[in-house]
Formats: C-alpha cells, sequence, structure tokens
C-alpha cells in the first residue's frame, strides 16, 4: 500500500510497531525525525527510513511547516482506511483518554500495538516534553 500524508508541525506519533507490514517513509517536504529500534534518525526530504515489522517506531515534526510523506507498507492490502481514519481520531473532540482507546481499537484492527511505556523516552530523544498526540 502506497500513501501520501502530512504531518503538522510540532507532531508526534507516537511509539508503535507492524505485526504484519514493513514500513519506509519517504520524505517529499520537510524534515523527518523518526524514532526506530532505539535510534534517532533525521530524514530531510528525498531521502527515507526505514522501519521493518515488530520494531518499535515514532515520527516527529520538529520543523515549522508540514511534513509531506509517501508511506510504503508492504504487503498491501490490510491497511487501506487506516490514515483516514487515524486523522479523525486525533483531530476529534476526545479527551486524551477516550483518543487512546480509539486509537488502541484502531490499531488492534490493523495490527498495531502502540508503546505507550515509550513516550517518556521518545519525547527526550525528540527533545520534546514526553508526550503523544495520538
Amino acid at each position: 500500500m502506497i500513501d501520501e500524508w502530512g504531518l503538522p508541525p510540532g507532531r508526534m506519533i507516537p511509539p508503535h510497531t507492524h505485526a504484519r507490514e514493513d514500513e519506509c517513509s519517504f520524505v517529499l517536504e520537510g524534515e523527518l525525525t523518526c524514532y526506530v529500534g532505539g535510534e534517532v534518525v533525521v530524514a530531510p526530504a528525498g531521502s527515507y527510513v526505514v522501519k521493518p515489522r515488530a520494531v518499535p517506531h515514532a515520527f516527529y515534526n520538529a520543523g515549522t511547516k508540514t511534513v509531506r510523506i509517501m508511506e510504503i507498507l508492504t504487503p498491501g492490502g490490510r491497511f487501506e482506511g487506516y490514515f483516514d481514519e487515524y486523522e479523525e481520531i486525533v483531530s476529534g473532540a476526545l479527551d486524551e483518554d477516550e483518543r487512546r482507546k480509539a486509537r488502541a481499537g484502531l490499531g488492534e484492527r490493523h495490527g498495531i500495538t502502540w508503546h505507550d511505556a515509550l513516550i517518556p523516552e521518545v519525547g527526550a530523544r525528540f527533545g520534546i516534553e514526553g508526550r503523544g498526540d495520538g
């Protein structure tokens, strides 16, 4: 599956793993900061970051403009609609607990496990106060 999406400035996608898919993020515009298996990688436009299945990873936009990303997940076929549903959850009027529960349910349907216990560590590695926006 291939999808293009944007990560707004200051936004972090919390640490998670995929049970079924390997993921590759190709940065189209901006600069994406990624946590992959304990390492932090800064990927400028024109570069990519590989996130193998079962390896915890997270994203952060430290810039002032939206980062545009082309996401490639393989094998495809089971992830369609995920990004639209995720955006509805994090953009809606849910409180933090409701958002985490909704995110967990969505993740369960798509083979994703969220690792909220890693948020403080990942936030510190990104140079932000540990938090998860999603």
